[in-house]
């Protein structure tokens, strides 16, 4: 069985990329040394076909976990074989 870190890990390297924007986050409860473990609902939109929405759970950083907002966008990638299958690379910052 494969652990979440690993499956995140690996999906970072292989999952195709996308944007989408945070509709919404919550605390899971979790702590992994003092951080907290957030669960956010992503609206994708792929490049081909229709938006839709997926979760991701994971731990960021103290010092980034407040850009992780309602309405943030964000880089995402995607899972070729199950979409709804996405970790979050990180909020995308206007230029």
């Amino acid at each position: 069985m494969i652990c979440a870190e690993q499956h995140r890990e690996e999906l970072m390297e292989t999952g195709l990329p996308a944007h989408g924007a945070i509709v919404s986050v919550e605390d899971t409860g979790n702590r992994y040394n003092n951080d907290v473990e957030i669960e956010a609902t992503v609206r994708i939109e792929p490049e081909e076909g229709e938006p839709y929405e997926a979760s991701a759970t994971w731990v960021p950083g103290a010092l980034e976990i407040h850009r992780y907002e309602e309405g943030a966008r964000v880089e995402v990638r995607v899972n070729p074989e199950e979409r709804t299958d996405i970790v979050v690379v990180g909020v995308v910052t206007e230029e």
